[in-house]
């Protein structure tokens, strides 16, 4: 199918123009290549302008304000180049370091500013639904030119993509899209042109897309596709090899400076866990997780800041909607693979999608939270496209059986649009910050398990700091509430009960505190400070005994708990127990651990005992501050 490559103006077309102005601008009789293309710049930056409004919300300080490289600016990034993308208790590995770096600039210029880094992102979306247009009309040509720019106007809109523009944290997956999409464009130059300089560009934009996030090799198919489409079947054997090679050497770099797995999966995020992640049940659950994407693609309501285990389980092979999911999918590969074959519009971008979205359908592996909307964006440009090529094939039908059915469907996607659009603005609104987002979010996820454990932390974090502050036990309370729908959902998971103790402590229901501890130790006697907090809330409720057996157990684990050595020599001192505190600290000390703590509790000891030559010798150490920094325990 020859194509014709697109005019930059419409005044060199030879055909009648069209009757109506915006079938002109479809048609791209009515304005300039490039004038679409920066409207396209100017309306994606404005459908999220708003944002810019926006605070730091959920998990965009850990990737800004409290990252360690990051806030060191300009002369951080080098740390950035050589260090994994994560690296605490909870999430470690990974390496992205583009979108870091990014931030690190705008750190060194705007300090800490939420405001800044949302108006890159709205620029960085905008550059995005520019390079969309560009890519498809130079693959396509004008007699496309109206399923491109519709279809364009539809991801532009898409409420589907406010995850990732009104998201901080989200700019991975923008600079991902943008660097395959630059990748996509010297790669069609390259089967255009035959010049080498084109292959060396692409293949270094793809490299920086997988730096931003590694979901970006999929532009590798994409740019596979393009070479079939343009029958260049000679440079699909060096791009593959190109790609393997680009991987590879990613892989291993990645492994040499993040090591080991992204981060620990738990159930509330995935079922897909132990005995349950084998094959069967990951068929099971892509289905119902391709079917959230489909619907989600074509009516983006409710949107959810996390979906995750509750919402979405393994379903039952008698569940209707992993048949629907799977037939509906398996027609959509049979087109593309037909539409590919005879290089079709429609079957490029079905495979597009397909390609995509196959990376989160949890086949090549279980996905955290399942479903996410992040993980769409990449894949929503192919189905925008769909779309429109789909109502324009109605439109046509329509159009030559009656005129007014054809009148009648263009109001109807016009207000779809327009309905997006204010969607779009609101949900944007939505984003403010992670509280805002939780109290919007809430009556969409009951059912969510790890919905309702980051809700309680929240709550946790938003009691402010004045405990006479009526908020302030409002939501402790509140936060209490929320890890109790997880501990019911899940009572094994040792955070949830933690958490919820350390909430009770702050609200000063140590009785109530006390049994939570307990449980959490019940299923996790070493977990952070545990011990330490059954002793905190025993001795707080008035349960001497039980408050010093466990300040014992909690320095048996961590030695180094400097809070735990000085509570407990305060509860043996009033029954002048001192040579129990020389029992106990003295092997600790033994054992090369010596903090500032410990030292006044043996020096004091000691003093009480009667040994004053051995006091003073500890008092003379703490006056040299010979000793390390103690570990900072919770409470």
């Amino acid at each position: 199918m020859a194509q014709k490559p697109l005019k930059k103006t419409a005044k060199t077309k030879q055909k009648a123009p069209s009757s109506g102005w915006f079938e002109q601008v479809l048609s791209g009789e009515k304005y300039s290549f490039s004038k679409l293309s920066y409207f396209l710049f100017i309306l994606g930056a404005l459908v999220y302008f708003n944002t810019t409004s926006n605070d730091f919300s959920m998990d965009d300080s850990l990737v800004t304000r409290s990252h360690p490289s990051v806030i060191k600016g300009i002369s951080g990034i080098p740390e950035i180049l050589t260090t994994p993308y994560m690296n605490d208790e909870r999430i470690k590995g990974e390496f992205r370091p583009i979108s870091q770096i990014t931030f690190a600039i705008e750190y060194q210029f705007f300090g800490e500013n939420p405001h800044v880094n949302h108006f890159f992102n709205i620029v960085l979306f905008g550059l995005i639904c520019m390079l969309i247009y560009k890519l498809f009309t130079r693959l396509f040509g004008e007699t496309y030119h109206k399923y491109i720019f519709l279809g364009v106007l539809i991801f532009t809109v898409h409420p589907l993509h406010t995850e990732v523009v009104a998201s901080i944290k989200n700019r991975e997956n923008i600079l991902g899209a943008l660097l395959g999409l630059l990748a996509c464009l010297q790669a069609l130059k390259h089967i255009n042109s035959g010049k080498i300089k084109h292959l060396f560009l692409a293949v270094l934009f793809l490299l920086l897309a997988m730096m931003a996030k590694i979901d970006s090799i999929v532009f590798a198919f994409f740019i596979v596709l393009m070479a079939i489409y343009k029958q260049k079947y000679k440079y699909i054997l060096p791009y593959f090899l190109a790609t393997v090679a680009l991987f590879v050497m990613f892989i291993l770099y990645k492994s040499s400076i993040a090591p080991g797995k992204f981060r620990n999966t738990e159930f509330h995020e995935t079922p897909l866990i132990g005995e349950d992640n084998n094959f069967l049940n990951r068929f099971k659950l892509s289905m119902i997780t391709l079917w959230y994407y489909f619907k989600l693609n074509i009516f983006p309501y409710p949107l959810r800041f996390y979906y995750g285990t509750g919402l979405i389980n393994i379903p039952n092979w008698a569940n209707p909607i992993l048949w629907i999911s799977f037939v509906i999918h398996s027609v959509l590969l049979f087109l593309g693979i037909k539409g590919t074959i005879k290089r079709n519009f429609y079957g490029f971008n079905i495979m597009w999608y397909l390609g995509a979205i196959f990376l989160f359908s949890q086949l090549p592996e279980p996905v955290v939270g399942i479903v996410a909307e992040r993980h769409a964006f990449i894949a929503s440009i192919g189905f925008a496209m769909l779309t429109s090529y789909v109502l324009f094939l109605l439109y046509d039908k329509l159009k030559v059986y009656k005129k007014e059915y054809a009148s009648t469907m263009v109001m109807i996607s016009s207000t779809v649009l327009v309905l997006f659009l204010v969607m779009t603005l609101q949900r944007n609104s939505d984003w403010y910050d992670a509280t805002t987002l939780y109290g919007v979010d809430k009556k969409h996820l009951e059912k969510s398990i790890f919905a309702h454990f980051e809700m309680g932390n929240q709550y946790a974090r938003d009691t402010g700091v004045d405990p006479n502050d009526p908020i302030y036990m409002k939501n402790l309370m509140l936060s209490v509430e929320e890890y109790k729908k997880v501990a019911k959902a899940m009572p094994d998971h040792t955070s949830t009960w933690y958490n919820m103790g350390v909430s009770y402590v702050r609200a000063g229901k140590y009785k109530e505190a006390k049994p939570i501890f307990l449980k959490a130790r019940s299923i996790d006697s070493t977990f952070r400070s545990v011990n330490h907090l059954v002793a905190v809330s025993s001795m707080l409720s008035g349960d001497t005994t039980t408050a010093i057996t466990y300040f014992e157990k909690e320095l048996e684990i961590k030695p180094n708990n400097g809070s735990s050595v000085e509570l407990l020599y305060k509860l043996l001192a009033k029954d002048k127990r001192y040579q129990q505190v020389l029992d106990i600290c003295l092997p600790i000390e033994q054992k090369g651990i010596v903090n500032e703590r410990l030292l006044k509790a043996i020096a004091n000891s000691y003093y009480f005992t009667g040994n004053i030559d051995k006091a003073m010798e500890y008092r003379k150490r703490l006056e040299l501050k010979n000793y390390k920094e103690d570990d900072n325990s919770e409470w």
